[in-house]
């Protein structure tokens, strides 16, 4: 019970994102809004986008959402190789790029792609969280590439706050 009073108190910003299994920490960049009652409307465990808009009209908005592993992939670089196999079969003209390492609260270190090159001009960022039984995927879609780039702070931010609590139902003692 310490140990979640403690990081309660230490990320003080910060909301609990529960899913079937799992719960997590994640703050809402300075100037965006992190919104879990849209996100089943997004089929995502939360979704972040900037103070002044709605999920349905901001330019950017972050999407976080969590696969269990054993779901057709075997580790993270298997899920990312599909992942980004699966966005180029839809989109053959696609860029992707490999972007710097981020890192969580903890210092765990989180890959980063950048996904450019869509028909309509809009980007993607992914981030890709790797826990024990699952990946946390934290993507950033912008309406343009330069908005992309504008707002890949706000990613960083979120994937900075990141703090994995446990399975749902573990003992937080």
């Amino acid at each position: 019970m310490f140990f979640l009073l403690f990081t309660a108190a230490s990320n003080l910003r910060a909301e609990m994102v529960q899913g079937d299994g799992y719960s997590f920490f994640m703050s809402a960049p300075v100037g965006w809004v992190l919104d879990k009652n849209m996100a089943s409307d997004a089929e995502a465990d939360a979704v972040l986008y900037p103070q002044g808009t709605t999920y349905q009209n901001a330019p950017s908005v972050l999407y976080v959402s969590v696969v269990e592993k054993g779901g057709g992939f075997k580790d993270l670089k298997d899920f990312i190789r599909q992942d980004s196999a699966s966005a180029l079969q839809q989109n053959p003209k696609l860029q992707v790029q490999s972007g710097p390492l981020l890192q969580t609260r903890l210092k765990k270190s989180v890959p980063l792609f950048l996904y450019t090159g869509y028909k309509d001009g809009s980007g993607e960022a992914v981030a890709y969280i790797e826990e024990e039984d699952m990946v946390v995927v934290v993507t950033l879609t912008s309406s343009t590439g330069q908005i992309l780039h504008e707002d890949l702070p706000a990613l960083q931010a979120a994937v900075e706050s990141y703090e994995f609590i446990g399975k749902s139902g573990e003992d937080l003692d």
